[in-house]
């Protein structure tokens, strides 16, 4: 099955989009580790306690190809393993 652009819509899945920090797969890949710090400090500036997600989909395909579910839609683009472990390690400093 080959999904819209925007298969939540569809599927009627909420979303959280209007309500947390997103950034583009261009804009994380200039400076990772930037903006990595700049979420720790928005959400840190909200509550006082939080926990890290690491979902290994956002690692560019090239690096993990066993990325993503069968069937999923595939972006492209993605962070490399040291984009991605710049990220955490700045946000859990």
């Amino acid at each position: 099955m080959i999904l819209p652009l925007n298969p939540r819509v569809q599927l009627s899945v909420p979303s959280v989009a209007d309500r947390v920090l997103l950034h583009t797969a261009d804009e994380m890949s200039t400076d990772p580790a930037a903006q990595a710090r700049e979420a720790a400090m928005q959400i840190s500036l909200r509550t006082p306690g939080w926990w890290l997600h690491t979902d290994l989909d956002v690692l560019a395909e090239v690096e993990f190809s066993a990325r993503g579910a069968p069937g999923e839609i595939h972006l492209a683009g993605g962070l490399s393993w040291p984009q991605l472990t710049e990220v955490v390690s700045s946000v859990l400093r």
